[in-house]
């Protein structure tokens, strides 16, 4: 079976280990087609030495480099497509030119194509877009397109599926994450499955700053559980909100306890969330979008770190039965699970890791999801 994958997140090298486990005991050959670059220049990083069965192609693709997920598209795909043969092309989001590429070539060819679908609220582009804004009549075309002659959809939970069966898709619809969670982060997990809590709590946050993410929320819940407790807290990142998160902190009695650091590079995050007890993601139903999946919480679960997180969009799906999900916006309930987790034992805080460690391990991890994809795939009916 021969599977051509285009889509712009794997440019990422950790991403592109769920790739590697889809041919692994398989019989299949996989091609993938990224950008140069993609969003603030995200170059390609090829850190993996690929299985014989795995071959990266490159292609120009205007507007990729700053981010333009549903507008960049590739120059040459025709030819490549034409090329490769393959019996199935997995394609991204609906709304996407480069999907409606695929599509196109792939209908003329006789080729099944499946769709790749994150986002988890409904886009009205009637009622989002002016009638003479060119988006309106542009994304409402390509969903149409797409969901008419694409195969099936990948959804990553149950919330996306009834987004994308609202939009109109009757077809086939696989359910599950497709970008795995590398050894280097279970690799740092197994290490400290039975070491217990640091002496001091360590609560941490990964993220952007926005107000989306709940910061405040969490800054409010650790000064009140910090009070009678040793515990400190990191927030991690960077972005336009930072000016608020510090003169929020500020205000704090507990303020000295509290480090805002800034931006961590992904090819550091294993090594840095093993330096943590506690990851937390309070994220909040603000603006469009909701919190997709909230992937920093089982990677930090892969890394040995118990998570908290609130009850929206995917955060719930991400954690499962490996953590703790409180109520959106809840400043007591987080601050609850903090005195707990302050005040445990060492055996209950092993439990409770071992928990999370599992969960990442059996839903997640890149052999679980390989293997899962290439069953999905290989469901498709081929021309």
């Amino acid at each position: 079976m021969k599977i051509l994958v285009v889509h712009q997140h794997y440019v990422v090298g950790r991403y592109q280990n769920t790739l590697a486990e889809i041919v692994r005991n398989n019989n299949a050959e996989i091609h993938f087609l990224v950008p140069p670059s993609f969003k603030m220049g995200i170059e390609i990083q090829a850190v993996n030495m690929y299985p014989r069965e795995i071959i990266m192609h490159v292609l120009p693709a205007p507007f990729s480099a700053k981010g333009k997920q549903h507008l960049f598209f590739f120059i040459g795909l025709s030819k490549l497509i034409r090329r490769l043969k393959p019996d199935v092309v997995w394609s991204q989001a609906p709304n996407s030119v480069n999907t409606y590429q695929v599509t196109r070539i792939c209908r003329r060819l006789k080729i099944p194509t499946v769709l790749l679908r994150f986002s988890n609220y409904k886009r009205d582009y009637w009622k989002m877009h002016h009638p003479l804004d060119p988006r309106r009549y542009l994304f409402h075309f390509l969903r149409r397109w797409n969901y008419a002659y694409a195969s099936a959809t990948y959804v990553i939970d149950d919330l996306v599926e009834s987004v994308v069966l609202w939009e109109g898709f009757n077809k086939k619809i696989f359910k599950g994450m497709t970008m795995g969670i590398s050894d280097e982060f279970f690799n740092m997990g197994r290490k400290r499955l039975t070491e217990g809590k640091f002496d001091t709590l360590r609560v941490v946050f990964v993220g952007r700053f926005t107000p989306a993410k709940g910061l405040k929320i969490l800054i409010d819940a650790f000064d009140a559980a910090a009070q009678n407790n040793e515990m400190t807290l990191t927030i991690a990142g960077s972005g336009d909100y930072e000016r608020e998160v510090r003169e929020h902190v500020a205000a704090k009695k507990n303020s000295e306890r509290i480090v805002i650091s800034g931006f961590v590079p992904y090819e550091k995050m294993p090594q840095y969330l093993s330096e943590f007890d506690v990851c937390v993601l309070c994220s909040e139903a603000k603006g469009k979008a909701l919190e997709q999946f909230g992937r920093v919480l089982v990677e930090a679960q892969a890394a040995g770190c118990i998570v908290i997180g609130s009850d929206v969009g995917g955060i719930p799906n991400a954690i499962r039965t490996g953590g703790f999900v409180i109520p959106e916006g809840s400043v007591a309930h987080l601050e609850d699970k903090l005195r707990y987790l302050a005040g445990c034992d060492n055996q209950t805080f092993n439990s409770l890791r071992h928990a999370g460690f599992l969960s990442a391990l059996e839903n997640f991890s890149d052999p679980v999801l390989g293997q899962e994809i290439f069953k999905n795939l290989s469901s498709i009916n081929y021309r």
